[in-house]
């Protein structure tokens, strides 16, 4: 599961993202809206609201996110997914990783795996980092996408290219798992500290596990404890979890 707002992985259990803090509980429990009221594949409707006097990509874009949240207008996913749907068909390249993410969690449109790939890539190309990395967990997992370690490994590092942080960190999950890449430990370490340190939660809690097992680095539990700790204070779950479970322990 992807969070709509901001792109962020998460795991399929995930009530809110801990990288923007979006309530994800209503995509959980399927609450978003019925199937009927979705968008149809490669379709639009006429707008309810204000969406269809909205003629450039950019105002589309902005007015998706205000039926998302529900500021200034009532909440509607389903509108939202639609001003995202009909920027996106403009080539706004951030409407397009979007709707890639409502096409993949069922947000104000039916899931479809296959739409949500297409859309990624069309953003990707543009040069979207999050698209990149979205793209790139599709062709890891095979999701919309034929299974492609390598392709994947492509995208990631085109969005580390751009300093985007998700792409060190799943270059470091590949080099750690030897997906797509000749595993080195080393290597997946190296990554995963570039995007620690400059604060990215998963990535923390990736380099304490390395350090707590000596995966790529010398066994240091009280750098595994820091890390922990960075990410925990992020909200990240597991972090949080690795973090009360070892700083009670006597080494």
């Amino acid at each position: 599961m992807f969070c709509f707002k901001c792109g962020q992985q998460l795991p399929e259990e995930a009530f809110f993202c801990f990288k923007c803090g979006n309530n994800m509980s209503n995509i959980r429990q399927g609450n978003i809206s019925h199937e009927s009221s979705t968008v149809a594949e490669g379709d639009c409707f006429t707008p309810a609201h204000n969406s269809d006097r909205c003629e450039d990509s950019h105002s589309l874009y902005e007015l998706g996110f205000r039926f998302m949240d529900g500021d200034g207008v009532a909440e509607d996913r389903v509108e939202g997914a639609n001003c995202w749907l009909q920027a996106a068909k403009q080539g706004h390249a951030d409407a397009q990783n979007l709707i890639g993410n409502c096409y993949l969690n069922g947000c104000g449109v039916k899931k479809n795996k296959k739409e949500a790939a297409r859309w990624y890539r069309e953003s990707a190309i543009q040069g979207n980092a999050r698209a990149q990395v979205n793209l790139g967990y599709c062709c890891l997992e095979g999701i919309g996408v034929s299974r492609n370690a390598v392709e994947a490994i492509a995208w990631f590092r085109k969005a580390a290219a751009q300093e985007y942080l998700d792409g060190y960190d799943w270059l470091g999950i590949c080099y750690e798992s030897g997906k797509g890449v000749i595993e080195c430990a080393e290597t997946a370490a190296g990554f995963y500290r570039i995007a620690a340190e400059r604060g990215l939660a998963s990535a923390q809690y990736h380099l304490g596990w390395c350090f707590l097992h000596g995966k790529g680095l010398p066994i240091d539990r009280e750098e595994a404890l820091k890390w922990f700790r960075k990410a925990a204070d992020q909200g990240h779950e597991l972090a949080k979890g690795m973090y009360e479970t070892y700083s009670r322990r006597v080494w």
